[in-house]
């Protein structure tokens, strides 16, 4: 079904670093913008809390709990629903790199743990997540005000079968810190690839600047696609925030001028 109503989002554009209190401060500063500009959902990057080392990003790994303790009452304050791109998410003795979100109530209301961690090798910065995080084997999806979100993080973006999990969704999310190496090449062209065969508003939030302890340079230009595959709004490569509202007759208009979400095989489809 397709909502009835708009639905004003705001993607937040970040240079995160290995100071979580200036990150956190940086966040809250997105959000503020957001709630002013009368965004319902805040979006945030992969690593949006702390970008550092692989040792450190295990040393401020935290629980679901201490996160809720954490980031729930900004959600709460400005009454905006918050999406926690890449976070460490202690699970016992696992780590996983975890998207978090938080409704105006304070309350959890998705967490989806990364599953395509990613790998860049053949360069003079490679680099491995598998060595820090777990895989997550999930797919994970929720709701606001009407339009049904799917999640995914940064390298999930190469993998159109985790997107097609959530064939039908008014709206689908990737937080990344997608690197100037790759982001050049394949960044928008992946974006726009996931929301034309799922005929759906697609929404890619990432970090900018560099990486300081892997020296790697992450590519910026946050953006919304529509159903259709156009652009709709783009950042360059500095901080920012994107405010976009998505109108739902734009995912009527495509799925009924090609109705290819109508032809979707349930199943593997066999050979011959």
């Amino acid at each position: 079904m397709i909502p009835t109503q708009s639905l004003s989002i705001t993607l937040v554009q970040l240079d995160a670093g290995e100071d979580i209190e200036r990150n956190l401060e940086s966040a809250r500063c997105g959000v503020r913008k957001a709630a002013e500009a009368g965004s319902k959902l805040v979006i945030f990057p992969e690593n949006v809390l702390y970008r550092g080392t692989r040792c450190g990003v295990r040393k401020t790994a935290q629980t679901a709990a201490e996160y809720r303790q954490l980031l729930a009452p900004l959600a709460r304050e400005f009454k905006t629903v918050c999406v926690w791109g890449g976070i460490a998410l202690r699970d016992g003795d696992q780590v996983y790199n975890a998207l978090v979100a938080f409704d105006e109530r304070g309350e959890l209301i998705c967490e989806y743990r990364k599953i395509h961690l990613f790998q860049l090798l053949d360069t003079d910065s490679p680099v491995d997540e598998r060595k820090t995080f777990a895989a997550g084997t999930q797919p994970a999806e929720f709701s606001v005000a009407g339009w049904r979100i799917g999640a995914g993080i940064c390298y999930d973006l190469r993998f159109p079968e985790l997107y097609r999990c959530y064939a039908g969704a008014h709206l689908m999310l990737c937080p990344a810190s997608f690197t100037a190496f790759t982001g050049k090449a394949h960044w928008q062209v992946l974006a726009r690839a996931r929301a034309i065969e799922n005929q759906c508003f697609f929404a890619a939030v990432n970090q900018c600047g560099t990486h300081e302890a892997l020296g790697v340079e992450t590519y910026g230009h946050s953006l919304v696609a529509d159903p259709w595959g156009l652009v709709l709004e783009e950042l360059d490569a500095a901080p920012g925030e994107m405010h976009c509202v998505l109108e739902p007759s734009a995912l009527t208009r495509a799925r009924a001028t090609v109705p290819a979400l109508n032809s979707i095989q349930q199943g593997r489809l066999s050979p011959g």
